[in-house]
């Protein structure tokens, strides 16, 4: 079966490649977890960070939102101090403070998948690449990146936003000759049939 390039990189890699990007997801946790994991990739290779992915759930609690947000200044600390996963202080306090945001969001009602799906009226959007090359990102940075900025998440940046968009399931970047590429559409008018049902009822 024909993949995308990046999913034979690694056992890691085709992983992520055949059970998580692209496919659409609204759980706070998993979206959570993603955002982290780019966040932590900005400048450095995907593979690497999958590499650790167990030590970034295991610092970060599963990736458990609300522990984040609580941790005391000890935990942190700990977490800097872990040569297991990507030792950057940046990184780590953007993590607690992106939980933290969160944490306030949902204060008010709001979520991560509300700001993740509601620009897109929660129907995913399939861009037709034949090959592996860089899609354009200023659309969706004008139309994502003052969401994010308002509700104070910080290293949120376009190329981090447009990945997370894409492991999100907001965004199907698969090739066209990539076994998943149709999967992922199948899949999407699915995601998108039943949000249509649920705002109906």
């Amino acid at each position: 079966m024909k993949t995308c390039p990046f999913s034979r990189k690694s056992l890691p890699s085709k992983f992520f490649h055949d059970y998580i990007w692209g496919v659409p997801k609204t759980d706070e946790r998993q979206l959570f977890e993603l955002l982290t994991l780019e966040t932590f990739q900005a400048g450095l290779t995907w593979q690497m960070i999958l590499k650790k992915r167990h030590y970034f759930e295991v610092d970060f609690k599963h990736f458990d939102w609300l522990k984040i947000g609580h941790m005391s200044n000890h935990q942190i600390k700990q977490i800097l101090g872990d040569d297991r996963i990507i030792r950057n202080h940046q990184k780590i306090m953007a993590t607690v403070n992106n939980a933290r945001a969160l944490i306030q969001m949902h204060k008010h009602h709001q979520s991560l998948s509300k700001i993740t799906w509601q620009p897109v009226k929660y129907h995913p959007v399939t861009h037709k690449k034949h090959k592996n090359y860089a899609l354009p990102t200023k659309h969706w940075v004008h139309l994502y990146l003052p969401i994010f900025k308002k509700y104070h998440f910080k290293f949120v940046g376009p190329k981090i936003l447009y990945s997370y968009l894409q492991g999100a399931g907001v965004i199907n970047d698969h090739v066209t000759s990539c076994y998943r590429y149709r999967e992922i559409i199948k899949e999407d008018k699915q995601f998108a049939h039943a949000h249509l049902k649920f705002n109906h009822n």
